[in-house]
Order: C-alpha cells, then sequence, then structure tokens
C-alpha cells in the first residue's frame, strides 16, 4: 500500500513524541510510525509487586527549561530525592547536604574523609558563576583540578556521582554541559515520577491523535521522497524526521552520506532488589567510591519491613551475584536480599562530543528535504531531546 504525508516522523521515542506534539500545537500535517509495539523509545517503566520501576536510573530534573515546552510536565507529581548524597566507605555511611539548598547545614555537617572546608566553598562557589566566565577547552576532570577542588573529593563526589549520569567514569562530556547539569543538580528538585518515568511519555503523548501514530513498522529502506518498510508499503513524504542516527544506515546510496558513522552510545544496567531491615536511609542518592562495580544506588521503603532497593552499573557484563556481594561488602547491616529485576539498555547515552549542540542548532539538515533530531544532536538528557525538537520544529515552522 501507498501514504503520503507532509511530514514523516520515524520514532516514538521523546524526541518523535515531542516533535509530533509541538507540530500539532502549530497545526501542520505529519504522520509519526514506530518500530516497537509500544512507544516510549528508552524511557520505559514496568511493574514488579505494586512498585513502578525504571528501565534504568532515569531522574526528572523540574528546572530543566524546556520543560516548559509541555506545562503539564512541570505539574508532574515527584517522589523527591533528599538534597545531597550518601558517600559509604570502609562500612560507614557519610551524609551530605546540598550545600547550595542548605547552606549552613551544608557547611557544618558535611564532614566524609576529604571534604574540606575549601572544597565546600568551591561547590558552592561553582552553584553560582555563570558557565560563560569557565574556561571552555578543558576538559571536565582538568577543570575540575585547576579549579583547586582536592584530588580526593574529585574522585569521591564528582566522578562518583556523575559517572551515573553521564555514564562515563572519565566525565567525558563538553565542560558547559557539565557545568549546566552541575547547576541543575544544585538548584532543582530531582525525583522520579510517581507512576515511574513512562509518565513523561504518557503526558506528551496524550498531545498526539491516535490517528497520527502507527506502531510495529519496520523499514527496509528510506529514499529521497519515500520510505519502504519491510511489508513492502511505501510512504511518501516531503519532509523526513529521523530520531535515530542509525536510520541512516537504512539509506540508500544516492543520499547516504555517512555523517553519523562515528557515533557511539554508553550502556547501562540496573538491577533491583528487595532488602530488609528497613532502616536504610530512602530517596537519596548512595555513593560508593570504593566499589569498581556500583556506580550509584538508591532505597524506597516499601512496607514496614523491606525497602526496594535500585542498583546501577556501567559494567554490563556484571551478574546478580556479583551486585549482590557488593551489596552485602558495603552494607553489612542487610541481612536479607532478594533479586527482583534487572534490564541492560545499551544505547542509553550518546557519548560523541562532536555532535553536541550540533552547528550550534540541535538538529542536523541532512538535505533539503530529510532532518535528523534526537539527544545525540543536542546533549544527552530529557532536556537536550525536548531542545532538538524544539529547534527543529522552530526551523520547519
Amino acid at each position: 500500500m501507498s501514504y503520503s504525508y507532509s511530514t514523516i516522523i520515524v520514532g516514538a521515542g521523546l524526541t518523535g513524541l515531542s516533535t509530533a506534539a509541538l507540530l500539532e500545537k502549530n497545526h501542520k500535517d505529519y504522520f509519526l510510525i514506530e518500530k516497537d509495539t509500544e512507544i516510549g523509545g528508552k524511557i520505559k517503566s514496568s511493574e514488579i509487586k505494586g512498585w513502578s520501576i525504571d528501565h534504568g536510573f532515569h531522574v526528572f530534573i523540574k528546572e530543566y527549561p524546556n520543560l516548559s515546552l509541555f506545562p503539564d510536565l512541570k505539574r508532574c507529581e515527584l517522589i523527591n530525592f533528599e538534597p545531597g548524597f550518601i558517600i559509604i566507605k570502609n562500612q560507614k555511611a557519610y551524609k551530605n547536604i546540598n550545600i547550595f539548598k542548605k547552606f549552613f547545614n551544608g557547611l557544618i555537617h558535611n564532614n566524609f574523609p576529604g571534604f574540606s572546608l575549601k572544597d565546600k566553598f568551591l561547590i558552592l562557589k561553582l552553584s553560582l558563576v555563570p558557565p560563560s566566565y569557565l574556561p571552555k577547552n578543558n576538559s571536565v576532570l582538568e577543570f575540575l583540578q585547576e579549579y583547586g577542588f582536592s584530588k580526593r573529593f574529585i574522585n569521591d563526589f564528582f566522578i562518583n556521582f556523575f559517572q551515573g549520569v553521564f555514564l562515563d567514569k572519565k566525565l567525558d562530556v563538553p565542560l558547559s554541559y557539565f557545568l549546566f547539569i552541575f547547576k541543575m543538580f544544585s538548584i532543582s528538585d530531582v525525583g522520579i515520577p510517581k507512576g515511574g518515568i513512562k509518565e513523561i511519555i504518557s503526558i506528551i503523548s496524550k498531545r498526539i491523535p491516535e490517528s497520527k501514530i502507527k506502531t510495529g513498522v519496520s523499514i527496509n529502506e528510506i529514499y529521497k521522497n519515500k520510505i519502504v518498510t519491510d511489508e513492502g508499503n511505501e510512504y511518501y513524504f516531503k519532509k523526513l524526521i529521523c530520531t535515530d542516527s542509525l536510520l541512516e544506515k537504512k539509506f540508500d546510496a544516492t543520499i547516504k552520506k555517512n555523517l553519523f558513522g562515528e557515533i557511539c552510545y554508553s550502556s547501562t544496567k540496573c538491577f533491583y532488589f528487595i532488602v530488609e531491615p528497613e532502616n536504610n536511609p530512602e530517596n537519596i542518592i548512595h555513593l560508593l567510591p570504593q566499589s569498581e562495580l556500583i556506580s550509584s544506588l538508591y532505597f524506597r521503603k516499601r512496607n514496614s519491613k523491606e525497602m526496594l532497593m535500585s542498583v546501577s552499573t556501567l559494567n554490563c557484563e556484571a551478574t546478580v551475584e556479583d551486585v549482590e556481594k557488593q551489596i552485602l561488602d558495603h552494607f553489612p547491616k542487610i541481612n536479607i536480599i532478594k533479586f527482583q529485576k534487572s534490564f541492560e539498555i545499551q544505547k542509553a547515552l550518546p557519548k560523541n562530543k562532536k555532535f553536541f549542540n550540533y552547528n550550534n542548532e540541535n538538529f542536523c539538515k541532512y538535505n533539503e528535504n530529510i532532518f535528523f533530531a534526537g539527544d545525540f544532536l543536542s546533549n544527552p538528557s530529557i532536556n537536550g531531546c525536548l531542545e532538538s525538537s524544539k529547534s527543529l520544529v522552530r526551523f520547519l515552522s
């Protein structure tokens, strides 16, 4: 069969859905196709015994500027994380309060080994100094060293906290992006939607008529003005918006530029356990700088006896037994641990710095009628997906 649309969007992840919702708002003709049978892309949630659990460690940052595109997102009910973190060293827990939000408590009570008074003031200063006044050619780790932070604090806090955000132990992201994310964590409420991260997808997709989305469409080849599916159907377009760099591999040789061949992705694996006893601090991120396996974890109270424990690692080879051993090594008071579920996300975040904020536009005009949008052309975050969508729709309007 043959179909024709003014604009076709390929991919119903966050970028594709937000692009469709913005085109819908502007009363533009479009059609959205998705290879999977469900929308949402890598933003997924499931349920375990009444708990909403996310596929991977996702956080929702309320001060992301592009959430204003969809005001309902701002009203999303969150399970907020406490402002701060807990570091576990030598089986001892050191709670550290967000000094930007609770200045005096942070100065007085943040006392884990290696967190000097100088580090405390530098943290506050870094939150307040606009990024435009900071060097832009340094790597993140070089910048932190030159800024004056102690080596121990860089390792125990910056590397251990932000490796879970960027999925990279070297923090190999543009300095401007690091500073932006650092400031967001400093000033914003951070949490998880009560119904799981999939609530974001649900909120945005409600703005799109069901008749304008088709799932289960597998693409065989893409030509200059049409898509051919595996079933032989043809979708003709005037404009094509691709939200995955790998779609370039489907391009006919006459239009293919091999522009995105260098793009690669970081992977992550997330484990969920039920643990007893239940007296671990909940809804605060725990860092384990002495662990080579665990990048971060947190607890949520299940009932009067049990807690749900979410554990993230950058090592996709990690087994349940590996993770359980690390947990029991660092939390000796846990005497019952029951594995529930694990999720491996192979294409979790893009990691090529040269494509960040692509051409200062956050999208790519591939040719006169084919465009690419997504966090791989902006920055790897919810905000980056929305920024890319916004910029492209504005260009097309």
